[in-house]
């Protein structure tokens, strides 16, 4: 009896001693996401070290892993090399189960051949069709290198070879329309210019539907794809002249080949200049398409583009400021920076507001009030976000509660307690098993809570 009995209170003390652990798991999980969300990259590394090594028996290990995984996403690799090192981590660590098939697999660390690259899906997954697999293994590479950049050429390489097999073997496949309409670009990307015109050509005849079908919609296509290339081939001769890149769009906008297609290619001649760093000739680009055509779908996106690079320009003043100071992370923000952060939030409120059904709306208006928290602008940004929150039906569902946290925490940085305690709950129990409750608890303990509910 005895010896049962201590084998009972053995039980019931490890059984505590692991709940412990979890709950140590579990906030120790909440402050890592709370330095993402805060921006604060290098301190969300260390507690994901430090999680690694206190709770890899844990049962959120794959939780941090994937968390870490996002957040080498995040991480500027252009200055140091934190975050390859924390993917090296995640990668090198066991993982008890794989990510769900939506996430893209970090490709470029396996061989491009078919079966190695299943053996990095999803057990599951690799059960499915191959036209299926083919498809997510394109798609995925084309993704992830059309985000990120790195390894660009090899992961495109991947694209390519994977929508090749499927059209070539499986081209009846629901898959096979959606594979030729990635695999020019994919060529163009690789600065194989001839197939990328071959492919186009492949896809007016598999989708009749489709603009390239066109005498000017196949001109246009023909045009993005020549300047990619263009592009492409200015980043390995630094002395070609950004003109060469935007030269394709000449016979576009000349009106030579047809007028439907104007807006769209000064929007794309735009993103050329942006991506070849001349922002002042990408901004003429979109704002043309803004001023000229103000109700087409693209004028949405150039005023996303142009709330994009404001922002940008705020956070360079920004970091300029707080080198000349030898303040950093704190200060307040410059002047310059701050008009920046309103400007580019007053583009990004236009796109909701003219915009209403586009996709980017509700994006936008999340970003836009974000742009005003910069700005140290605290009333807009409660503005911007209780509007979010208060036409929830005419937004994307996982914005809400987005909107919800940075409300409270606008309202926090007001000093305004009551209203962002109220905010906060209302995150808590209207958005249960999202990220951002999560976020709105680690709120609710802060000591400016117990100084509220004290008072």
């Amino acid at each position: 009896m005895r010896l049962r009995a201590l084998c009972l209170v053995g039980s019931c003390m490890l059984l505590a001693a692991n709940a412990v652990a979890e709950d140590d798991a579990d906030r120790l999980l909440a402050r890592i996401d709370a330095q993402i969300v805060a921006t604060n990259y290098t301190a969300a590394a260390d507690l994901l070290g430090e999680f690694l090594r206190d709770h890899y028996d844990s049962e959120k290990v794959s939780d941090a892993l994937m968390t870490g995984w996002h957040l080498a996403y995040r991480m500027d690799r252009g200055k140091d090399g934190r975050g390859l090192v924390i993917e090296a981590r995640v990668w090198g660590a066991k993982m008890p189960r794989w990510p769900a098939p939506g996430i893209p697999v970090r490709l470029w660390y396996f061989r491009w051949g078919l079966p190695e690259y299943e053996g990095t899906l999803p057990f599951s997954f690799s059960k499915r069709p191959r036209d299926t697999r083919l498809y997510v293994v394109g798609r995925s590479a084309f993704t992830v290198a059309d985000k990120r950049g790195v390894h660009a050429d090899s992961a495109y390489s991947c694209a390519v070879n994977a929508y090749r097999e499927l059209l070539d073997k499986h081209p009846g496949s629901k898959y096979a329309t959606r594979a030729a309409q990635d695999l020019p670009m994919a060529y163009a990307r690789t600065q194989r210019r001839d197939e990328a015109w071959e492919a186009l050509s492949g896809l007016a005849k598999l989708d009749p539907t489709h603009e390239a079908a066109t005498a000017e919609g196949m001109a246009f296509h023909r045009a993005v794809l020549k300047a990619e290339c263009l592009m492409r081939q200015r980043a390995d001769e630094t002395n070609m002249p950004v003109a060469k890149a935007v030269a394709p769009f000449d016979v576009i906008l000349s009106g030579k080949a047809g007028t439907n297609y104007l807006p769209r290619a000064t929007y794309e001649r735009g993103r050329v200049f942006e991506k070849c760093k001349d922002t002042a000739n990408a901004e003429k680009d979109y704002t043309k398409v803004v001023e000229s055509w103000p109700g087409a779908e693209i004028a949405a996106q150039s005023l996303a583009r142009l709330g994009q690079l404001e922002c940008r320009r705020g956070r360079e003043a920004q970091k300029q400021k707080e080198l000349d100071t030898g303040l950093f992370g704190g200060g307040g923000v410059s002047l310059t920076a701050s008009q920046h952060f309103g400007k580019a939030a007053k583009y990004l409120a236009r796109v909701p507001e003219l915009h209403p059904e586009h996709e980017l709306a509700g994006k936008c208006a999340v970003f836009g009030g974000q742009c005003w928290m910069r700005a140290e602008d605290y009333d807009k940004a409660v503005e911007a976000f209780a509007g979010v929150v208060e036409g929830a039906d005419r937004y994307a569902p996982e914005l809400i509660p987005e909107a919800l946290y940075w409300w409270g925490d606008s309202l926090v940085k007001l000093e305004k307690y009551a209203d962002a305690h109220e905010v906060f709950k209302r995150l808590v129990k209207e958005h249960p098993n999202t990220k951002w409750e999560k976020y709105g608890r680690a709120r609710l303990a802060e000591r400016w809570v117990v100084e509220f509910d004290g008072a």
